[in-house]
């Protein structure tokens, strides 16, 4: 049995589920948000057993039988819409978020990637130090909210990338369905000078400043198990994309499948090992002169569109991982 932690309208969920479907192997998909309200979690032990079993829908799962958990989008714990008082909300949310997030060491089994793994990867300044001990090329960084570090190590004379330490989106108003209301913060190139008029704003909130990292073009790779998929993306062919690919301009930003050198290729699995995961999205930058420079790891990040456009295989390397020995 094979489960899958997502929505069921995430796309990638709907393209895994398919493709399992084809191999004849029994799944699940479970949204943490159906618990408690949609769902029921039942666990018992004792000195000599321990029971764990999932209700949602019209299934009833015994977790014994799980083989494999794609650990997509799990979702937060909600409360039933018939629980009025907010504070009673807010408790009945943490209580049950408290047992969802048990269930790693629950089911012991393998998980694509387990949630610790992914936490702890997800941590900017940590990716760029495993990266940096694999003999990695990382642009020069300064994190922090210390003006003064920044004004003692940031390049007088580079141009500078200014950006968040997540892919943050800010909410600027209370219209939960007003896309205009979110402001989602970029990758933006500054001067020193730039900067330096605006270190006394740094106190109020950690930033990442990095030496501006000029790009031939930009790869996608995609690791899954011991199998790296690699993507160049043409981020200099259109001004929307140039300091950001993530502003997609899919039209004009052209993608092909790119050959790794080996060496790129074996520090790119060591990386995503070392960090415990079985899968992740790695971005880097090619320079002019033919520099391979690592920005980040999504361990967790989509993939769909760069199959879609390549026609790389990702979706059955995923799928391979969680039907590999898992004949149930």
């Amino acid at each position: 049995m094979i489960l899958i932690l997502s929505g069921s309208e995430d796309p990638h969920c709907q393209y895994i589920v398919e493709k399992i479907k084809a191999r004849n192997r029994k799944f699940v998909v479970y949204d943490y948000g159906q618990y408690p309200s949609n769902s029921q979690i039942g666990l018992k032990i004792d000195r000599n057993s321990k029971e764990l079993w999932l209700h949602f829908s019209d299934i009833r799962l015994n977790c014994e039988e799980i083989r494999s958990v794609w650990n997509r989008r799990r979702g937060q714990s909600k409360a039933g819409v018939n629980i009025k008082n907010p504070k009673i909300t807010e408790y009945i949310e943490q209580e049950s978020q408290i047992l969802l997030d048990s269930l790693p060491y629950l089911i012991k089994t393998d998980w694509i990637s387990h949630p610790d793994a992914i936490t702890i990867s997800a941590r900017k300044p940590y990716q760029l130090l495993v990266a940096k001990s694999l003999n990695l090329a990382i642009p020069e960084t300064v994190i922090g909210n210390s003006s003064e570090m920044i004004e003692k190590y940031v390049s007088l004379d580079s141009m500078l990338a200014l950006k968040p330490l997540s892919m943050a989106t800010v909410s600027l108003c209370d219209g939960e369905n007003d896309p205009a209301s979110n402001l989602i913060l970029y990758t933006k190139p500054v001067t020193h000078d730039q900067i330096i008029k605006k270190t006394r704003r740094v106190v109020n909130c950690p930033v990442t400043v990095q030496k501006y990292i000029p790009k031939e073009f930009e790869l996608r790779i995609t690791v899954v198990g011991n199998q790296a998929f690699a993507c160049a993306i043409y981020s200099q062919e259109t001004e929307r994309t140039t300091h950001d690919w993530r502003k997609y301009d899919l039209t004009h930003t052209p993608h092909k499948v790119f050959n790794l050198p080996d060496d790129i290729n074996q520090k790119c699995l060591t990386l995503v090992d070392k960090l415990g995961l079985k899968f992740g999205c790695i971005d880097m930058i090619v320079t002019p002169e033919g520099q391979f420079v690592f920005l980040e790891i999504n361990p967790n990040g989509q993939w769909l569109w760069i199959e879609r456009l390549t026609n790389l295989p990702i979706g059955d390397a995923i799928t391979d991982l969680l039907c590999l020995d898992n004949q149930r």
